[in-house]
């Protein structure tokens, strides 16, 4: 089961009042995944959900509302997954070659385990719509956590300049090959996980040490 459905935040609401808000909120993501969405309006929401469309204001004062929470519930299971998969590797595991393929792999397994949250992704990533521009503010926040990354495994390796744009760009591309394959994998259930996590773990791992390198030798000779 996706955890879409089965990590709801905790609330102090009536058990029933929670779990009809849960419903709609399940509802909503289902229309979506399955429609996208644009298809989301109050009287799909209830039909999905078995309600009468009289009970929805209960809940939401709007349709925008609803998919404000929804949203955060997407971003929420999404943040979970990605720092599960941080776990598995070891604290600076990802400055070697076989750190980079690992962690790769792990990010793949974990997203390939949740396939309802993954259409959504796929299906709503380029959306202008409520969850599309949250999924868009998290990337944004992923690649600046990513770039951070990169200038801490480059300062040890002797860079002195002040976080510098280049490794931005780089976390950017970096984020968007990984993006790539996730969809990949989704549209290919047959995907050979392993096969891919060694070619896009290698190209990073190449990509961020090449840059680095990069970097440190056009650093001033009194900063060198």
């Amino acid at each position: 089961m996706s955890e879409l459905a089965v990590n709801p935040p905790r609330t102090r609401r009536d058990p029933r009042r929670a779990a009809t808000r849960e419903r709609l909120l399940v509802a909503a993501l289902a229309i979506v995944r399955e429609k996208g969405s644009g298809a989301v309006t109050k009287a799909a929401i209830c039909q999905r959900a078995g309600l009468h469309r009289s009970g929805f204001y209960g809940y939401f004062k709007d349709v925008d509302e609803c998919m404000t929470a929804a949203a955060d519930r997407v971003i929420q299971a999404q943040r979970t997954r990605d720092a599960r998969a941080y776990e598995v590797t070891a604290a600076g595991a990802v400055e070697g070659r076989t750190g980079t393929i690992r962690l790769v792999r792990e990010v793949l397994d974990v997203h390939a385990t949740d396939r309802d949250a993954m259409e959504i992704a796929v299906r709503c990533g380029g959306e202008d719509s409520i969850i599309g521009a949250a999924l868009r503010e998290e990337r944004n926040r992923n690649t600046e956590r990513i770039a951070r990354d990169y200038w801490m495994i480059a300062v040890r390796q002797g860079l002195t300049d002040r976080d510098p744009p280049e490794l931005r760009v780089l976390a950017d591309i970096v984020l968007h090959m990984i993006e790539s394959a996730i969809e990949f994998v989704f549209r290919n259930e047959d995907a050979d996980l392993d096969l891919i996590a060694t070619t896009l773990g290698n190209a990073t791992h190449f990509a961020v040490v090449g840059q680095i390198r990069t970097l440190i030798k056009e650093q001033s000779p009194a900063e060198s």
